[in-house]
């Protein structure tokens, strides 16, 4: 297209509402990364000033964000995941009318280095088995979720945990009933086990959330991590009365759920206490 430069439309208007017709119109897919500032300009025959007026302008609709160093990205879908009820990673999907696609990544008995800083790190009982699995939202990936299950979960076969979230499995296979889990979050650099799958750099920062489960004794049932790419994901947590900020907020230790504040600091994060209320709450994360 080329910008009518005869028109009282200032450029940089013209240029925002030519980028915005083609992002409805699906030629800029969400979560895409739109030209270069030096190729807009090439294209158009435009300033640098032009385009940056016209990106701002986008942004200002939210339809694009600007990432620093790696350029501009149409916005996605981003999934509202609730903390006051135990609503899972494929429920709040499906609730806000996505279609999710997961793919189970391993699924066998945990290794030592599994094991370390969880509730299952004492293997006296028994290996727990491990399983991952990688979310997928219009094709493009999301969510790696990591879980430990308790030793007695081995007799669950990989067909199955392919076909039943985390809770699922506890629930449907094993008859084991969730009272309550325990939630942390915060940031961290990628792991190097899951940038190939999520498809990030070196160093790219993932939300990072952890639940610990447990049956009404108090067992453990579950300890699991899940690694999020954090444009597409939000969390929200509704509370009567004024939340008090800084009560909530705890130094993260090295062995987060499963120590408590034991060990060297690692991060900030919020921590939340959930108990199910329903069958529809219990529902899992992975």
């Amino acid at each position: 297209m080329s910008l009518r430069r005869e028109s009282l439309q200032a450029l940089y208007m013209q240029l925002a509402e030519h980028l915005e017709r083609e992002i409805v119109a699906g030629r800029h897919p969400p979560l895409a990364r739109l030209p270069s500032e030096q190729q807009l300009m090439a294209m158009h025959e435009v300033s640098r000033v032009t385009v940056r007026q016209a990106i701002g302008q986008l942004v200002s609709k939210k339809l694009v964000e600007v990432k620093q160093g790696k350029g501009v990205f149409v916005v996605g879908p981003v999934v509202q995941h609730g903390l006051d009820s135990l609503t899972g990673f494929y429920d709040s999907l499906i609730e806000q009318g996505h279609r999710p696609t997961t793919r189970l990544l391993s699924f066998g008995p945990a290794g030592a280095a599994e094991r370390s800083a969880t509730v299952f790190e004492d293997a006296a009982n028994g290996v727990p088995m491990s399983l991952s699995r990688l979310y997928l939202l219009r094709g493009k990936p999301f969510a790696v979720a990591h879980g430990l299950l308790p030793p007695y979960a081995a007799r669950v076969t990989r067909s199955q945990a392919n076909t039943h979230t985390i809770y699922g499995i506890l629930r449907d296979l094993l008859g084991v009933e969730v009272a309550r889990a325990d939630i942390g979050i915060r940031a961290r650099a990628v792991p190097q086990w899951i940038r190939e799958p999520l498809k990030l750099r070196s160093g790219q920062p993932v939300l990072v959330m952890e639940r610990v489960s447990r049956a009404p004794s108090g067992e453990p049932v579950e300890h699991s991590f899940f690694y999020i790419v954090p444009e597409t994901y939000e969390f929200r947590l509704g509370v009567r009365g004024p939340l008090q900020i800084s009560s909530a907020i705890k130094e993260y230790g090295a062995r987060g759920l499963a120590g408590g504040e034991a060990g060297r600091p690692e991060g900030t994060a919020i921590r939340h206490h959930g108990r199910a209320r329903s069958r529809r709450q219990e529902r899992g994360m992975a």
